[in-house]
């Protein structure tokens, strides 16, 4: 394969100049890609792994991590594409939303955070029943508690710094069992990122303390699968509620499920209609 060739005669050049020769590495990267078209997410991420493998042995560590950024920018159009499919599909099958959709914007799906699975866990452990306020404030406390103690991940923090920190004991619990699966196992939950939102439902319900809720969570936000509508969120039921009394016939409820290929989209759109005040008017 020409691209691959291209990108193994590159690689004396990425030691010494990685800027400079990681565009190179895009363009090889989006000329491999292109010819096989769609938007199937889960096939991109098979490519990408087989690609960032070839970097993992015959490539400076470094250029593994700048894989992050060839796959990144490889995926924009197909992110694009796959916005307008999805509102125009939302317009259609729940027309009454569309004035919900007009004030919020066609949003896309947020960047996925650039730390691993298991910083992607303790982010949302922290996060559970709180506000983005109240949420932020731990992460804060966890960040400098991580770097005054000399650790590199949140989850390497003992029961007694969590606690510390303001979590709650059974908070602390479930990132000692995101610690241990994570030193036994993490290749195994990056990998979460190639699974089907089903088989990610039951891997994250595995440990204790995580349920439907963090999956959700963990699937929208973090590896922005189009297809997720956490309906455990208590800010979506506001929403669907907010929505059925200011929008639909009485005694009739919200279809979540007209969203479908699309629920993530739906759900970002409900968040973003519910904190800009859009239906503030129902709520009262």
């Amino acid at each position: 394969m020409e691209q691959v060739a291209a990108v193994f005669r590159l690689r004396d050049h990425v030691a010494k100049r990685f800027d400079v020769a990681l565009v190179f590495c895009v363009a090889a990267f989006q000329n491999f890609r292109e010819p096989h078209g769609g938007i199937d997410r889960r096939d991109d991420a098979a490519r990408y792994v087989d690609f960032t493998e070839i970097f993992r042995h015959h490539a400076p560590a470094t250029v593994c991590w700048g894989g992050c950024l060839v796959a990144w920018v490889g995926s924009q159009g197909v992110n694009d594409r796959e916005r307008q499919a999805a509102y125009r599909h939302l317009k259609t099958e729940i027309p009454f939303i569309v004035p919900l959709i007009e004030a919020t914007g066609e949003l896309a799906l947020p960047k996925p955070r650039k730390i691993s699975v298991a910083e992607s866990l303790v982010h949302i452990v922290a996060g559970q029943m709180l506000s983005r306020i109240a949420a932020q404030t731990i992460i804060n406390r966890l960040g400098e508690a991580t770097q005054r103690l000399g650790l590199k991940q949140l989850y390497e923090l003992d029961d007694r710094a969590l606690r510390a920190c303001g979590l709650s004991a059974r908070k602390a619990k479930t990132i000692a069992a995101i610690r241990d699966l994570a030193n036994e196992e993490g290749q195994r939950l990056e990998e979460w990122r190639l699974l089907e939102w089903v088989e990610l439902r039951r891997e994250v319900s595995s440990i204790w303390g995580l349920g439907d809720w963090s999956a959700g969570v963990l699937a929208i936000f973090d590896f922005a699968m189009p297809n997720v509508f956490p309906l455990g969120d208590g800010s979506l039921v506001r929403a669907m509620r907010a929505i059925e009394k200011q929008y639909m016939v009485e005694g009739t409820q919200f279809p979540h499920e007209r969203g479908e290929p699309y629920g993530s989209y739906l759900a970002i759109t409900l968040w973003a209609a519910l904190d800009n005040g859009h239906l503030a008017s129902a709520l009262r």
